[in-house]
């Protein structure tokens, strides 16, 4: 077995041969990432682009240009933060990994982000998410970062 779970750790043993993902270095423990899962049917449809600030998006009204542009304001904050200790996957609006989670998870406000695959987070509360983040950070290393 090449993994082990010590107190909610999830954690690669160092010197297993086989390994050529480049999550293992040899002699070495190495953590992996939170992974945040971010549901916004918002950016249906194909190739949404980042939005400058109060700029419609191809036909779009105002008040969705604005809730994108602060989607991703928090996207780029939370990567500020947390660095390569979180990754960020943006799923494709009803697509079947989308529909899981939310059939899974039953957000009730959108967008949602699932932090660590157990915990949702709906709407676009900054100061929840980043608590959440550390929270499963701090989970996983023992000590928790302070945004």
């Amino acid at each position: 077995m090449t993994t082990t779970e010590a107190r909610g750790r999830l954690l690669l043993l160092a010197g297993v041969a086989g390994c050529g993902s480049g999550l293992l270095r040899t002699g070495t423990l190495m953590e992996l990432p939170v992974v945040v899962e971010v549901l916004a049917p918002g950016l249906a449809g194909a190739a949404v682009g980042r939005p400058a600030r109060g700029a419609p998006m191809g036909g779009c009204d105002l008040e969705r240009s604005d809730d994108t542009f602060h989607l991703f304001r928090v996207l780029d904050r939370l990567r500020e933060v947390f660095a390569d200790r979180v990754v960020v996957h943006l799923l494709e609006p009803f697509s079947l990994p989308w529909i899981v989670r939310v059939v899974r998870f039953r957000p009730r406000r959108y967008p949602a982000f699932i932090v660590g695959g157990h915990e949702l987070i709906a709407g676009l509360d900054e100061r929840t998410l980043f608590r959440a983040v550390d929270a499963r950070l701090g989970a996983i290393s023992g000590a928790g970062h302070t945004a």
